[in-house]
């Protein structure tokens, strides 16, 4: 049934929206680079010299180790992940200051940017339904 399915979707795929696929494939590659990205340039800032492609592809682990924490966003355990997996590569004393930097960039800013966003969204639904409530008793 599995297979049947696949085939379907496959099909649908290929006849209506391949163009939509290839583009939301293509901003899926970019996402994850962005995201692989961070790393990279938080510790090039700080100035340690370490073999970047390593970093990169350690990563992978990182985000694999992250998806068996049973908390939001993985939280407490990405951290830990990220200690245990580049302990031996980076410095001791640096390893405290990547790890926070790395997760307040990669989830805490998105995080506390989707509450703003979400925020902004009621208040402007709230004006919008007392600008109706007018209007009606009018």
């Amino acid at each position: 049934r599995l297979w049947m399915e696949t085939r379907v979707d496959l099909r649908f795929i290929y006849r209506k929206g391949w163009k939509t696929f290839l583009l939301s494939a293509f901003t899926n590659c970019l996402q994850w680079s962005c995201r692989f990205m961070v790393l990279l340039t938080l510790i090039k800032s700080i100035g340690i010299e370490a073999n970047y492609l390593e970093l990169f592809f350690m990563q992978w682990m990182v985000y694999l180790a992250m998806a068996f924490v049973p908390t939001p966003g993985a939280s407490g355990g990405a951290e830990a992940a990220f200690y245990f997996v580049y302990k031996s590569i980076l410095p001791e004393s640096l390893l405290g200051i990547v790890v926070a930097g790395w997760r307040i960039i990669t989830y805490y800013y998105i995080l506390l940017l989707g509450v703003v966003l979400l925020q902004i969204g009621r208040l402007l639904q709230s004006s919008l339904r007392k600008k109706e409530a007018v209007t009606n008793r009018l």
